[in-house]
């Protein structure tokens, strides 16, 4: 007996029964209201528009005749009560469907809600990008890296990859030479033989105006004064000489 009453106690409490039983006592009631609303609002309006007539006593009877002579009871077809119960069930049924048509709606958007968001494809490993580091320095770039020669490290989250390139900073000569300075041009020290470190060197470099850049300057403005080709220092003072 225990067993049985355990056994019904969980039928009972199932989702779905529970359920059952509320849709049961809440569609009574609504049936109630959309009984009256037909009856007492619908019918009558319809009556008004009919002249006054109530269409709840609607009926057509069949045997006419004989109720006239009075030989047989009335039978007759309620078309009155067909029409409300007909209007009854469009209205139930019209609010049943908009009633399981916001339901379906909420659930879509709950289960919208619930589902996860797609994993984003996983990016290469640290393996995996030294290794194609290594490769591309040792097919391009004439190394010969071996798998702990690379380091690699992150700056905000972006990862960077360390190595001697070979690069150097130019020598003073080197800088001169590029902005177009002869290579007989004293860079070491000035006209009073004071001696420049390095240093001082590169800063004037930085500071003078590129030959090249005032020759056309001069060319372009008095190009009487130039008919002479000058590319080193010693012509430049035997022209001065003169």
């Amino acid at each position: 007996m225990k067993k049985f009453f355990h056994e019904f106690k969980e039928f009972a409490m199932r989702g779905n029964v529970l359920d059952m039983a509320i849709g049961v006592v809440i569609g009574a009631a609504f049936g109630k209201i959309t009984t009256s609303l037909v009856n007492d609002i619908i019918m009558p309006l319809i009556g008004l528009i009919t002249g006054g007539i109530d269409l709840t006593q609607w009926n057509i009877v069949l045997n006419r005749a004989a109720v006239a002579a009075g030989d047989a009871a009335p039978v007759m077809l309620g078309i009155g009560n067909l029409l409300a119960v007909i209007l009854d069930f469009i209205i139930v049924a019209f609010a049943m469907f908009l009633l399981v048509k916001a339901m379906n709606k909420l659930a879509a958007l709950k289960k919208k809600d619930e589902e996860p968001a797609p994993e984003e494809p996983a990016g290469p490993t640290t393996e995996e990008l030294l290794a194609e580091i290594r490769d591309l320095l040792n097919t391009y770039c004439g190394y010969n890296l071996g798998p702990e020669d690379v380091i690699l490290f992150e700056i905000d989250g972006a990862a960077y990859f360390l190595a001697d390139i070979g690069l150097r900073m130019l020598t003073p000569r080197e800088l001169y030479r590029a902005n177009g300075f002869p290579d007989d041009y004293k860079i070491e020290r000035d006209y009073t033989g004071t001696v420049y470190p390095k240093t001082k060197q590169v800063a004037r470099c930085g500071n003078a105006v590129p030959p090249p850049f005032a020759t056309a300057l001069v060319r372009a403005n008095l190009p009487e004064w130039c008919s002479q080709e000058i590319s080193t220092m010693e012509e430049l003072e035997r022209a001065v000489a003169v």
